[in-house]
């Protein structure tokens, strides 16, 4: 306590009231806190703002790297697009000197042969006055020396007149060759004018002009390279790579030269009736889903339009066929091809498309739609001809065959049912066209179904055995 006697001296800290000291270092503790709580915050904050700093360094660097990328990508297209042009020039300056050629060929010629004209007539003229001469000529010296001249004059003549065929034969044929060397280049001339648009066009589909496309331009030269006597235009050489371009995904992977193998193919399919987006597709689904090279999807193609040709159907048809059903058939895996052999062999029997074979085939994928079916069918028919697991595990091909079977063994004959029954069993079997039911059904095709049935049984006819 303060001394009452001496005001002015202080408090003796010993005597200090003790609630006050410590409340005051609390308040210390807690301002020391405050200011490390503010300083922790401004720091996060510092390194926050650092952070952001950098991001907007490493942006603008992306952004400027793009842009110097962008730039290289508008230099080399730039550069492509000069080199295209100055081509053209080219060919055209050739042209334009080959017709300069064959104006002065033409002038030289045509003086030629009128000097050549001029004297055999002239020599013509000479001939029958000089035999004039002779008729009238009495001494018999000066007689003889006019028909020698008579004699070396006819010689004049007969030569003059070989020059002069001679001479329109060469004509004939320098022009011939002149026309030749004029349709190459005017050949050159539209394929360089059609490359130079297709690779624009190309561009365009690819966002610009970069590796990818330099191989697209490549394999298109390729592709004009080797079509040659093929019979392909460039209108369907280049209608070919804009296809695969739409629609093959994975092309940006392939080579030029893996490019140019299957756009030819495309070309080719063109001209049996598929055009390029689906025979592209066909492509994608053989090459990207199933794994097969380029050249082994060509080789499974041309297997298609074999076994089209084969059973007697539309060249581009089983190729038509795989490119609008290839994600059922990739399921198939290496049996693909034998499953479509078979699907094209009961089209040619049936008389019904492939792709529409698949549909009626595709309603026993599941056990629930099998065993419905094959109740109804087997309630209507009067028997126990269809089995749900058979059909249900059965291959495409094989469900039409033993839809074809079960039918043909219930003895019931299409010609003599009623319309009803008619539409029950296509009901029954998931047939919505009857068109197609009759074809499938009728007496023709269950005339060939009895035939293999009893072929099966006996194995004595090779001819169901291909």
């Amino acid at each position: 306590m303060a001394d009452p006697t001496n005001p002015s001296k202080p408090p003796d800290s010993a005597n200090a009231n003790p609630d006050i000291s410590v409340l005051t270092e609390k308040l210390r503790l807690d301002n020391e806190k405050k200011i490390n709580d503010v300083l922790e915050e401004q720091k996060k904050k510092l390194k926050d703002i650092v952070t952001e700093a950098e991001k907007i360094t490493n942006a603008s660097e992306a952004v400027e790297q793009v842009e110097k990328e962008t730039a290289k990508t508008l230099k080399d297209k730039a550069k492509s697009y000069t080199d295209i042009d100055e081509k053209i020039n080219n060919i055209k300056e050739n042209y334009d000197q080959i017709v300069d050629a064959e104006q002065l060929l033409q002038e030289a010629e045509d003086e030629r042969a009128q000097k050549l004209q001029e004297n055999y007539k002239l020599n013509q003229k000479n001939y029958l006055l000089l035999l004039e001469q002779i008729k009238v000529e009495t001494d018999e010296g000066r007689k003889k020396l006019l028909e020698k001249q008579r004699e070396v004059l006819l010689a004049q003549i007969k030569s003059q007149a070989n020059s002069l065929e001679q001479n329109e034969k060469e004509k004939k044929l320098k022009q011939d060759i002149l026309n030749i060397g004029k349709q190459i280049l005017q050949q050159s001339l539209q394929y360089g004018e059609q490359l130079e648009k297709h690779i624009i066009q190309i561009s365009q589909l690819n966002g610009g002009y970069d590796k990818y496309t330099n191989s697209l331009r490549e394999a298109n030269n390729l592709m004009y390279a080797s079509s040659v006597g093929t019979g392909l235009r460039i209108e369907e050489l280049n209608e070919a790579l804009v296809g695969l371009s739409k629609n093959f995904i994975g092309l940006t992977t392939q080579t030029a030269g893996s490019i140019k193998d299957m756009g030819t193919a495309v070309a080719q399919l063109g001209k049996l009736g598929v055009d390029a987006a689906t025979a592209s597709k066909s492509f994608d689904s053989l090459v990207t889903a199933m794994g097969k090279t380029p050249q082994q999807a060509v080789k499974i193609q041309d297997s298609f339009v074999q076994m089209a040709a084969k059973n007697r159907l539309a060249l581009g048809s089983v190729t038509q066929a795989f490119a609008e059903n290839s994600n059922r058939f990739v399921g198939y895996g290496e049996q693909m091809t034998k499953v479509l052999d078979g699907l094209a062999e009961q089209s040619l029997k049936t008389g019904i498309a492939i792709g529409k074979l698949v549909g009626i085939a595709q309603g026993f994928d599941t056990f629930e739609d099998a065993s419905r079916k094959v109740g109804n069918l087997n309630a209507l028919l009067g028997g126990d001809y269809f089995n749900s697991i058979e059909l249900l595990t059965a291959s495409d091909e094989d469900r039409i065959r033993l839809l074809k079977e079960g039918v043909a063994a219930s003895g019931m004959q299409w010609e003599s049912m009623n319309r009803f029954q008619k539409m029950a069993i296509a009901n029954a079997a998931g047939i919505t066209d009857m068109n197609e039911a009759a074809k499938l059904f009728g007496e023709t095709s269950l005339q060939n179904t009895r035939q293999q049935a009893s072929c099966r049984t006996s194995r004595k006819c090779n001819s169901c055995y291909g």
